[in-house]
């Protein structure tokens, strides 16, 4: 009853539209054994159209949850280990790219060398995000300037909320499927123009832009444009340069891309003019694709043999400045590794490096 969703204001005062009732427990999404062995959750719908009930709407398109059912599928039965699922929890492949690229590549002609360098290495990438991919770099900011040059001219100020979303992404795969859709039209300008002229244009621009923003295109890899700053949130957002120098991270490269299994998102909002804030500064493609949240922590256990767990966080165990454990796995989240997690007492007895006593 009331408002099924709860995704607008409403008025509170007049109960109409207040949320009443439960889901029955027996008709709540659940899974137990399925014929597959394993369970795969990724942000994924968990439930299909025809569910009765709502639980959510703001679902993950769901290419994540497919790339780790495609790479559990591959595995031959009984083979894995805990350590291909760490190496699955840092898989960079974005496979969205496989239903975009092949368009992109097919219709596009560029105008300018550094356009047609750029579509050359998007035609090349093998759809992984390392920091040395330069394919991986040319096709995320490709995708979003892309996206942007369909739908900012009709959608105007609301472009900001909706070109870089993962609906962004369903929206401009649509578009590359009806190179004959009015989407494709410019409004500020007469005449109609073709899918084939924008892509060809947008490929020289990106390209321009980050010959202007990052230098010449041996710099234009993913990790230039992809890095992670973790800052503590009060000395460390000062504007104090020594403070902040030492109390945050600094800019790390970093793998993973906003779609993967590794996943981070970045505000791609901040490449667009604020209305409410003519000082703002809209970013570029050097900096728009700064990471501003991923994943807090990775852990793996098997459960027969519980001490060989492991596990990585995103800074430290210590939220003490001055202590040598503050930010000593930050390297370890953005490359992948881990450190022991024992769980028996004989284990983190034998794994102690130091031991803390606080007496009343």
């Amino acid at each position: 009853a009331g408002d099924p969703t709860g995704d607008r204001i409403r008025d509170g005062a007049s109960g109409a539209d207040e949320w009443t009732g439960y889901i029955p427990f027996e008709d709540l999404p659940w899974q137990y054994d399925p014929p597959s062995g394993f369970i795969v959750t990724a942000n994924n719908a968990a439930v299909d159209g025809t569910y009765p009930y709502f639980v959510a709407d703001d679902w993950d398109p769901g290419y994540r949850a497919q790339r780790i059912t495609d790479l559990l599928a591959a595995a031959p039965e009984g083979s894995l280990t805990p350590a291909d699922f760490r190496d699955m929890q840092v898989d960079t492949y974005v496979l969205r790219a496989d239903a975009i690229v092949p368009a992109i590549v097919a219709e596009a002609a560029p105008a300018t060398e550094d356009g047609r360098l750029l579509l050359d290495r998007i035609r090349t990438w093998d759809r992984p995000c390392g920091v040395d991919s330069t394919g991986c770099a040319a096709y995320i900011a490709t995708e979003f300037t892309l996206t942007r040059a369909i739908f900012e001219d009709e959608l105007g100020p609301l472009a900001k909320d909706y070109v870089g979303s993962t609906s962004s992404w369903q929206g401009l795969i649509a578009q590359l499927n009806d190179l004959s859709s009015p989407w494709w039209d410019d409004t500020s300008t007469e005449g109609t123009v073709r899918a084939r002229d924008v892509m060809s244009a947008v490929l020289d621009r990106t390209a321009a832009d980050l010959r202007a923003t990052v230098g010449g295109p041996a710099r234009w890899t993913w990790g230039r444009i992809h890095t992670v700053n973790f800052k503590e949130q009060n000395l460390g957002s000062s504007g104090i340069g020594p403070l902040e120098w030492y109390f945050n991270s600094g800019a790390r490269q970093v793998q993973g891309a906003d779609g993967a299994v590794f996943n981070n998102y970045y505000q791609t909002w901040r490449a667009f003019p604020d209305p409410s804030d003519p000082d703002f500064v809209p970013d570029g493609l050097d900096t728009v694709f700064r990471v501003s949240n991923g994943p807090s922590y990775r852990l793996s256990i098997d459960m027969s043999a519980i001490d060989g767990a492991r596990i990585v966080i995103t800074t430290g165990q210590s939220g003490n400045p001055f202590d040598r454990h503050y930010g000593d796995l930050i390297d370890d989240w953005a490359t992948g590794g881990t450190v022991p997690l024992p769980f028996s007492w004989d284990a983190i007895e034998a794994s102690a490096a130091s031991e803390l006593t606080l007496t009343p």
